[in-house]
């Protein structure tokens, strides 16, 4: 279960109660159980009585994630000199010290014809190509999602698909030290 590393025994002083671990496990949309008329309502549900939900069974890749997450620590590890070289320009894209985050928007290369304003640090080879199969692969996610949103909320087929088009979204890689 999604919720398992963050679990205490039963009966310790840490463990939730019943009530909070049955409220963990509906917020937990696993798209690898049941079809579609099931997970629409369960996305209801969780909506509906929470705002929110977890997705387990998503597809992306471990790989992919744990690609991203070792990158962003190596990126948050640099010296600072190093990171304000991808200082923010246009639209705020870069390093931005005051929040400690580096910002990405739509991290796909310029060779798909999108402009975007994105820099990379040099100091890590691979990073944009990581954060490029990692955004790709989250995008791809969220637009699986978008049926079952729209089941959920009764709208017509293909409806948040169309309004999303292609897309906007910024990758924010945050550090929480």
């Amino acid at each position: 279960s999604l919720w398992e590393p963050f679990r205490a025994p039963a009966g310790s002083a840490r463990s939730p109660p019943r009530q909070e671990r049955v409220a963990m496990e509906a917020l937990e949309i696993d798209l690898a159980s049941g079809g579609r008329e099931e997970l629409a309502q369960s996305v209801d549900e969780a909506l509906r009585d929470w705002g929110f939900f977890f997705v387990t069974n998503h597809g992306v890749a471990e790989a992919v994630i744990e690609r991203m997450w070792s990158l962003t620590r190596e990126f948050h590890a640099l010296p600072r000199a190093a990171k304000e070289k991808v200082g923010p320009q246009l639209g705020h894209m870069g390093y931005l010290d005051t929040g400690v985050e580096a910002r990405f928007e739509n991290a796909f290369p310029e060779e798909c014809g999108k402009a975007r304003h994105n820099q990379w640090p040099a100091e890590l080879a691979g990073f944009r190509g990581a954060a490029v199969a990692f955004a790709a692969a989250v995008d791809a996610l969220g637009r699986r999602l978008l049926p079952l949103l729209e089941q959920a909320i009764g709208l017509p087929e293909h409806y948040l698909r169309d309004a999303f088009g292609e897309g906007l979204y910024f990758l924010n890689l945050r550090h929480m030290p």
